[in-house]
């Protein structure tokens, strides 16, 4: 685990000591947010808080084998949220980069 990784999981956990209302998350960085029902992929265009506006933006209901998913960008099923998103950085189980396009197409 690489020291963006952590500090990403330490701020998300409101670990982080040096600022505890700062999420570590980058803009024009696109990040796969996962919570315990499902993840959103996105490019974060703003963060308030703990809240990061994510456009483009998709909802992934499921992602197939999440390593391959991390692997690839492919996903089992995606639902595209044209006006982006919002997401409560307080509701992720974890949060990772995502260096893939932001899928684009419903599947």
């Amino acid at each position: 685990m690489n020291d963006e990784t952590i500090k990403l999981i330490a701020g998300l956990l409101k670990l982080n000591d040096s600022d505890s209302e700062s999420i570590p998350v980058k803009i024009g960085q696109s990040y796969l947010f996962r919570t315990v029902t499902y993840a959103d992929i996105g490019t974060v265009t703003a963060v308030n808080g703990s809240f990061v506006t994510l456009y483009p933006a998709v909802w992934i209901p499921n992602t197939g084998r999440f390593m391959d998913a991390l692997d690839s960008g492919e996903v089992e099923e995606a639902e595209p949220m044209p006006l982006g998103t919002i997401v409560n950085a307080n509701a992720c189980v974890d949060t990772t980069p995502w260096p893939h396009s932001v899928p684009g197409a419903q599947k």
